[in-house]
């Protein structure tokens, strides 16, 4: 198989399966790729047996005891160890039961050593496993193995009980006393204050679009008037032998004209209700507006805001040239007669940090995540954030929408969540 284009995002942690499956691939598809401190990678290991246990166990205490603040450059501070691939080599492993993965390595890593439930993502009909360790985090324990035994990776020699183990770079090795220092710092700061924040969503400019504008008799006079326009710059026969043809100054042949019409007015009856969903966004007639509420005395840095709306991709903008790029309504081809205009190069601006805006992804056909840019969140205080442009059908008015939040903190450990309701007026 041929080397991906690009990488994957290797910032943001993998959540979704097919994320996992195009860091797999990535993996087997790149020869000479390195193991980090968040990611490694083994196609030999066998759970069933203590030896695969102890060597797995190894790898999730490490990175359980990396630098918190070096952690959180990748993966949104999580760690990978994935078993059944590496750089040219598929090799898969079976589906083992998850009950039975954690049975078999918690003897070893312990119970409070934070890592997600097993999962299996497959590649080329091949199973592969993904062990996710959890963030690392103030008020975190030294991590050790809590029980001896003989290691995989080094010949079956015993790792005894107590060992801890650290990445450096791309291995899992013992500590030095340099992470001594700094895993007991960790263990003994205080944790810093939970993340207490509320949401609201501010619908007060909320208006669906006008059912009217999708009905077909306002597509067709739309069409028709169109047809009028563009044909009516066409010159008309005369009869009269003594009036002269004006030259044209059009590079087009009628007959190629009267094609580019034609294929436009298809363009228009097909894609209708896309063309009135971005006259809608375009004249500003719907937003809504998320505001986060501070009612703590703590100071929250870099506060990240996600809201999942139950809509499609094509329903939520964070501009208006943001839906008319992906909407992309057809162009009318120009007037008969007119010149063509000299197309310059688009140039793109280079914003700075203030012109920073939400990032909308569409999660599925049916949902879409808006992920705002990170605010300082003052105490005793509300922010109010930028403005979502929406293109809502009629059927939407006078209903509620459940629309799911998730809030993270540079200054805090975990999240938040939960759920803000959406009031649609009737129009």
């Amino acid at each position: 198989m041929s080397r991906p284009q690009s990488p994957p995002d290797f910032t943001k942690l993998a959540r979704r399966p097919s994320e996992r499956v195009a860091l797999a691939d990535y993996i087997r598809s790149t020869p000479g790729l390195q193991e980090s401190d968040f990611l490694e990678w083994k196609t030999a290991y066998d759970l069933t047996t203590k030896p695969g246990r102890v060597a797995t166990s190894k790898h999730l205490i490490a990175f359980a005891n990396r630098d918190f603040a070096q952690a959180a450059r990748n993966a949104d501070g999580y760690a990978y160890l994935i078993l059944g691939v590496e750089p040219g080599n598929l090799v898969g492993v079976p589906v083992w039961d998850s009950a039975d993965i954690e049975n078999w390595l918690s003897p070893y890593t312990g119970i409070d050593l934070r890592y997600g439930p097993p999962d299996y993502i497959t590649v080329d009909d091949v199973h592969v496993l993904f062990l996710v360790v959890d963030p690392p985090s103030l008020g975190d324990a030294i991590y050790c193995m809590q029980r001896a035994g003989a290691d995989a990776d080094e010949n079956n020699n015993t790792i005894a009980e107590g060992t801890i183990y650290v990445r450096h770079g791309g291995k899992s090795e013992r500590h030095s006393g340099a992470d001594l220092r700094r895993l007991t710092t960790r263990a003994t700061t205080s944790v810093a204050a939970a993340l207490q924040l509320s949401i609201e969503l501010d619908g007060t400019d909320i208006e669906v679009i006008d059912a009217r504008m999708l009905q077909a008799a306002t597509r067709d006079s739309y069409v028709e008037d169109e047809r009028k326009r563009l044909l009516g710059s066409l010159p008309r026969p005369s009869n009269s032998p003594f009036e002269i043809a004006m030259p044209s100054f059009d590079n087009r042949t009628q007959d190629g004209f009267l094609e580019e019409v034609r294929d436009y007015l298809g363009d228009v009856e097909s894609r209708w209700d896309d063309i009135v969903a971005v006259q809608h966004v375009e004249e500003e007639e719907s937003s809504v507006v998320a505001v986060i509420l501070n009612d703590t005395p703590s100071n929250f840095e870099d506060v990240v805001l996600e809201l999942t709306f139950p809509l499609a991709s094509d329903r939520v903008f964070a501009t208006v040239g943001e839906a008319d790029a992906r909407l992309a309504p057809p162009d009318p081809p120009r007037v008969w007669g007119s010149f063509s205009s000299l197309v310059m190069p688009a140039i793109t601006p280079v914003r700075s940090p203030l012109a920073q805006r939400p990032e909308v992804e569409a999660l599925d056909k049916h949902h879409v995540l808006v992920r705002y840019p990170a605010i300082h969140a003052r105490p005793r205080s509300r922010h109010r954030l930028d403005r979502l442009l929406l293109a809502l059908p009629p059927d939407l008015a006078g209903t509620t929408m459940d629309v799911a939040w998730r809030a993270t903190s540079r200054s805090t450990d975990g999240d938040l969540s939960g759920t803000a309701t959406l009031a649609i007026p009737q129009r």
